[in-house]
């Protein structure tokens, strides 16, 4: 929306440049990322930015009656209630849209802002996903190949298993795995085991997700040392790393959260 004015004072002038200025509020990043939901639609999908296939995805996750986020995440516009069956206000546990959004981006591509500006750049003919360079992502190889089904299926399969073997018996409302930084943490992680494992073994499958899971399915993520911020994410990050034996206690550089570490884990320092 744009607003002209003529022949203002230059005291109201003034008024209104310190008025707008000093009182705006960023776009909420989740009603940005659902703009481009109507691009999809107008825009084949081998041309699709990483952006716009992450945000398919998740509203994909989010409408599927066997999804383990159906519904589970928060739509922007709030009252957009076309994609919902039932009030997100009486589940357990709500993320944004921006959560899992970010979650696949970081699967497909390490710089979005390039992808999106080299896809831009070509005209509409040659604009395909194919033309863009690889990078160390996991799944980056998917991305360009346009198998979105198989890069679905990966985030699908891990977070059913992790319903299954940690959500669906969990019963404490303060537990941080479910909240944004738990859900950060677990994309996190997710992205670890691909980039270990990927390249040598592709099963997918939610058994073998779940014997992942299970290594760190018993630990208190309610625990006070857990906080709702970065460091709590980066704490259950560590933590889950801990156990899948992706890292050890001695690497963690703040000697006084060691023991913290080892009381959760049940290790020795």
């Amino acid at each position: 929306m744009v607003a002209v004015y003529f022949d203002l004072q230059t005291a109201y002038q003034a008024y209104l440049f310190a008025t707008i200025n000093f009182n705006q509020k960023p776009v909420n990043k989740s009603l940005a990322l659902e703009q481009f939901g109507y691009l999809t639609e107008l825009t084949p999908s081998d041309s699709w930015s990483p952006e716009l296939l992450s945000v398919y995805l998740t509203k994909k996750l989010n409408i599927e009656s066997d999804s383990p986020f159906f519904n589970h995440i928060k739509v922007a516009p709030q009252n957009d209630q076309f994609l919902l069956t039932y009030n997100q206000k009486d589940l357990d546990w709500i993320i944004s849209t921006a959560t899992v959004v970010d979650g696949f981006l970081r699967l497909v591509t390490t710089n979005p802002k390039r992808d999106a500006d080299n896809l831009r750049r070509l005209d509409e003919k040659s604009r395909k996903r194919s033309s863009l360079q690889r990078d160390t992502s996991p799944l980056r190889e998917f991305y360009l190949e346009n198998n979105d089904l198989f890069i679905h299926k990966v985030v699908f399969n891990f977070f059913t298993a992790v319903k299954n073997e940690i959500f669906d018996k969990v019963n404490k409302p303060s537990t941080f795995i479910k909240k944004t930084i738990g859900i950060q943490a677990l994309f996190n992680t997710l992205k670890e085991i691909l980039s270990r494992r990927l390249p040598l073994d592709q099963d997918i499958s939610v058994v073998y997700f779940s014997g992942l899971i299970k290594k760190f399915s018993d630990i208190d993520f309610s625990d006070n040392f857990f906080t709702a911020s970065g460091i709590g994410k980066s704490r259950i990050q560590n933590i889950i790393l801990i156990q899948l034996d992706y890292k050890n206690i001695d690497d963690i550089r703040k000697e006084e959260e060691k023991p913290d570490y080892s009381r959760l884990t049940n290790s020795p320092i």
